[in-house]
């Protein structure tokens, strides 16, 4: 599974950081395995220029093997909040969204003779 972090230009992050974050969704995610082709964590700076306390909006979007993208969005007040708690959103939709498939696959072979 490949992870990549995108982040606007009002957030900088340095290649360690990077690398730990991509490291970090990769092991909360592992249980899905080889299902999942992809996985892209966008940051943004939701309070850019304004006075404002951090505001930092993560978009996690995670690309299945077959399946269409399964996208959440998590806000918090600074990056690291956001990133966890995007990662555990995206591991309960994904949680949901395959073992769909797998039940719709199950029932499908049910009914056939």
């Amino acid at each position: 599974m490949k992870v990549h972090v995108h982040t606007d230009r009002n957030l900088v992050i340095d290649a360690e950081l990077e690398a730990r974050i991509a490291s970090n969704a990769a092991a909360a995610l592992a249980k899905f395995g080889p299902r999942i082709i992809r996985v892209d964590l966008h940051l943004t700076d939701q309070s850019a220029g304004r006075k404002s306390g951090p505001h930092v909006r993560c978009r996690a979007e995670a690309h299945p093997s077959g399946l269409p993208p399964v996208t959440v969005t998590h806000d918090a007040p600074d990056a690291k909040a956001a990133l966890d708690g995007a990662v555990a959103d995206l591991g309960s939709a994904l949680g949901q969204t395959l073992s769909r498939i797998v039940d719709k696959s199950r029932r499908q072979a049910a009914r056939r003779p």
